[in-house]
C-alpha cells in the first residue's frame, strides 16, 4: 500500500490526475484483490479434503507428524511460481510504469 501511495503521489505530479491515478490505482487494487483472495481460501484447512496442508499453515492446537512428498517446483505453490515467473522478452505496462518511477 505505501508503494500504492509513493506511485499515486509521483504520478500525479508528473501526468496530472487525469492519467497518473491508473499506476497507484492498479497497485492498490492488486493488494486489496491478493489479500481477499488469500484472506477467503487459506485462513482454515478441511480434513474432510484429504491429508495435505498448504504452505504456511498453522496446527492451531494438538500435534502430528506430516510426511513431506514433494518441495520446489514439485508443489502446487511451485508449479504456479513457474507458470507465471515464465518471461517472453517483453516489458508488461506494469514493468514499463515502475521502471519510470524507478528512473524518476
Amino acid at each position: 500500500m505505501i508503494a500504492a501511495e509513493a506511485s499515486l503521489v509521483l504520478r500525479i505530479k508528473t501526468e496530472g490526475i487525469k492519467e497518473g491515478w491508473y499506476g497507484g490505482g492498479s497497485i492498490a487494487f492488486a493488494v486489496v484483490l491478493v489479500v481477499t483472495v488469500t484472506s477467503i481460501m487459506v485462513v482454515e484447512n478441511d480434513a474432510s479434503k484429504g491429508p495435505f496442508l498448504m504452505s504456511c499453515c498453522k496446527v492451531a492446537d494438538d500435534k502430528g507428524i506430516i510426511p513431506v512428498t514433494v518441495v520446489g517446483i514439485g508443489t502446487e505453490w511451485g508449479l504456479l511460481m513457474a507458470c507465471i515467473s515464465k518471461e517472453n522478452g517483453e516489458e508488461t505496462p506494469v514493468h514499463v510504469c515502475l521502471n519510470g518511477v524507478a528512473d524518476f
